[in-house]
């Protein structure tokens, strides 16, 4: 099970266009929470596949009252989904964009919330249609992909630089191997790696990650 646990004051969630959150259209993979009390929180992490918190969600006493200045259910949270290594995604409007370095396989620990909710539904029927979490989602939308292909295309392109192509062909295997995978045609850019200079080799990965940016996947396999 998802959690999302978000005080949504303003009512925020229907400002952003989550009407399916209000619906329950979900409601087989996603359990939403405005309040929650401290002793709630164990209960969370018997089935949670998933922790999605506003990061400063704050505390409520038994009247549903703010409690000011105090986030121990927040914290309790965060601390319990990292020991058990859940997923975890941390997303608030003090965070512009997505913090640098806050991405990994198992957390966003900084993301903004309205570019969360824009990604939430696409995260949702991913998890619903494959029983798979894929945070990435959240961050950058379906076409995630791309991005992880600029991240290789920087340190090849790095390498390349420093070293030249030849010496690349011989330490920088490994990531242009990574990239081959990654953009399913690891046999044609292992043929172009070995083949073309070092300008060309690299005008074929960019417009490889181009094609991602407009199609969704590489067209020049």
């Amino acid at each position: 099970m998802i959690y999302l646990i978000d005080d949504n004051r303003r009512d925020q969630q229907k400002e952003y266009g989550c009407s399916y959150l209000l619906d329950g259209t979900y409601s087989s993979i996603l359990k939403s929470f405005d309040r929650l009390m401290i002793s709630g929180v164990p209960s969370l992490f018997k089935d949670a596949s998933c922790i999605l918190i506003h990061d400063s969600f704050p505390d409520f006493n038994s009247n549903g009252e703010v409690l000011q200045g105090s986030n121990r259910v927040a914290e309790k949270i965060k601390d319990t989904a990292k020991s058990k290594k859940i997923p975890l995604v941390l997303f608030s409007n003090s965070f512009i964009g997505l913090e640098q370095g806050a991405i990994t396989e198992l957390s966003i620990t900084g993301i903004n919330k309205r570019l969360f909710y824009k990604n939430l539904k696409d995260f949702l029927i991913k998890v619903n249609k494959d029983n798979e979490i894929e945070i990435k989602i959240l961050a950058y939308g379906n076409n995630f992909v791309y991005k992880e292909l600029e991240s290789l295309y920087s340190q090849i392109a790095s390498y390349i630089n420093i070293h030249g192509i030849e010496l690349a062909r011989k330490n920088a295997a490994t990531l242009v191997s990574l990239f081959g995978d990654l953009c399913n045609s690891p046999a044609k850019v292992e043929k172009e790696f070995s083949e073309l200079n070092a300008r060309l080799f690299l005008n074929y990965l960019d417009k490889i990650i181009k094609s991602f940016i407009r199609y969704g996947r590489n067209i020049y396999s």
